[in-house]
């Protein structure tokens, strides 16, 4: 048990040398064969996800919402890892990004990219 704390605080506390997550860490974990490190960074997804939604609710309230997904739809974390990879895909076929630039850049900005061309807000 002691091991596993340890070795929580130890992958928390790397993680938070790092403001941010970026998209070339984000493949390395999710591609990753050791279960632990995939779920940690899912649960990095989950937050940025969630915490975009409220954000997003909160702003929908003063008529400025920054992403429309259908009223009804709630979405969950598969939903955010789908949207993300395939922002990071779209980017990279594109070539609006360089691939060097791609790696480093941040994966909140590419899941709010992605969120914003999945669900876009009609006469905005």
């Amino acid at each position: 048990m002691r091991a596993i704390i340890g070795l929580c605080a130890v992958t928390l506390g790397a993680m938070s040398l790092h403001a941010e997550i970026a998209v070339e860490t984000y493949q390395e974990a999710m591609t990753s064969s050791d279960k632990p490190t995939i779920e940690l960074m899912q649960s990095y997804v989950a937050g940025l996800g969630y915490g975009m939604a409220w954000t997003n609710g909160e702003a929908a309230k003063k008529n400025a919402p920054v992403y429309c997904p259908p009223e009804k739809m709630a979405l969950a974390l598969q939903n955010y890892i789908d949207i993300l990879d395939r922002q990071i895909k779209r980017i990279t076929q594109s070539k609006t990004l360089t691939n060097e630039v791609l790696k480093t850049t941040p994966i909140s900005l590419v899941l709010l990219g992605g969120l914003k061309d999945t669900f876009p807000c009609e006469g905005k």
